[in-house]
């Protein structure tokens, strides 16, 4: 079987540019797991200062019960 010098350029570049592909996506992996654990650590800081936040006892009387909120149906999605 003959190749010509054509062909195999064409499989050299196809290599060429796969390479540098795989490249790419291995730093875009590389930064995204950094960001999936600084994104991790700032969840588990924040849980933290939540249940700091939740020991302590309310300023005032709670705000949720200060003032009565009536239900009304609202109609999100009209009739076309």
């Amino acid at each position: 079987m003959k190749v010509d010098d054509d062909t195999v350029s064409r499989y050299q570049d196809e290599i060429r540019t796969l390479k540098e592909e795989n490249e790419i996506l291995r730093r875009s992996a590389r930064a995204f797991g950094a960001l999936a654990e600084r994104l991790n650590v700032s969840l588990q800081e924040e849980r933290r200062r939540g249940q700091d936040r939740r020991a302590r006892p309310r300023p005032r009387a709670d705000r949720r019960q200060s003032a009565p909120v009536t239900a009304t149906r609202q109609n999100r999605h009209p009739k076309r």
